[in-house]
């Protein structure tokens, strides 16, 4: 698979258990994530590209359904230690993924312990996903997470770790970013009732300067990412998650790439 980077926009959950649907695709598998700044649509963007696969009777997997902030602390807590431990007591990769990731310099210790934890999750998610038939989309990938345990680490050695972990880790085959303008992104978060992410957390100048920087990161991540060999690179497409049309582009997109891989696997 070779890398790709578009702009797709240029072009004309809530169950705790994953929501499966069962219609055949010929025994091919497409894990998509959807990345992107916080207040870009992220969640919104996932559901409703799900909601329009499923409809057309497209075999689609929520992979990351129970483990978002939809789901209670608890159940969430539950899912994640459930995954973190089978990852690190069965799989070498993922448990040197997570030495590597704990060795992250970090301004609190909560987030030196659930910054590594979240990635090796995702790690362990995107993994069993890549076994599943049909489009299996993850709105809290490697990718994102990557990025969040980079964002408030030391840069220099948080990228510098990011690179020996994503040369490892196992990847999406598609990587959807969602872009905005982060004035749109402020006023977004600074309206949210809620409060998960960190970003949300502090004055308008800090969060305009952060989300700068969450773009920069963003970008440092998919250098890294460009950087492995041939065959095993996600593709990366940009979307334009203001535009009201962004999931019908996106799942045209997804569209595309399926009948690539059937095509190829039919040779």
């Amino acid at each position: 698979m070779t890398p790709t980077r578009e702009n797709f926009s240029d072009r004309n959950r809530s169950s705790a258990s994953e929501r499966i649907h069962e219609t055949p695709l010929q025994g091919q598998s497409l894990v998509v994530e959807i990345a992107g700044l916080p207040g870009t649509g992220k969640s919104v963007l996932a559901d409703a590209v799900m909601q329009r696969l499923t409809t057309e009777g497209v075999t689609t997997t929520d992979v990351t359904s129970g483990f978002g902030p939809t789901t209670s602390t608890m159940g969430r807590v539950t899912r994640k230690t459930s995954s973190l431990s089978r990852a690190v007591l069965t799989r070498p990769s993922l448990r040197g993924i997570a030495t590597v990731a704990v060795g992250v310099r970090q301004p609190s210790v909560r987030d030196r312990i659930v910054r590594p934890a979240n990635l090796v999750v995702a790690a362990e998610l995107t993994r069993r996903a890549r076994t599943r038939v049909g489009i299996n989309v993850m709105d809290q990938g490697v990718t994102q997470d990557s990025w969040s345990l980079a964002l408030r680490a030391d840069r220099e050695q948080a990228l510098a770790r990011l690179e020996r972990i994503l040369s490892v880790a196992p990847l999406p085959d598609l990587i959807v970013y969602v872009e905005a303008a982060r004035s749109a992104l402020v006023e977004r978060l600074e309206a949210r009732p809620s409060r998960h992410s960190r970003l949300q957390r502090q004055p308008r100048t800090q969060l305009r300067d952060e989300l700068k920087y969450g773009g920069e990161l963003f970008e440092s991540i998919f250098a890294s990412l460009a950087m492995r060999p041939a065959g095993q690179r996600p593709s990366v497409v940009r979307i334009d998650g203001t535009r009201d049309d962004s999931a019908d582009q996106t799942v045209e997109l997804l569209r595309a790439k399926l009948e690539v891989a059937e095509a190829a696997a039919a040779r």
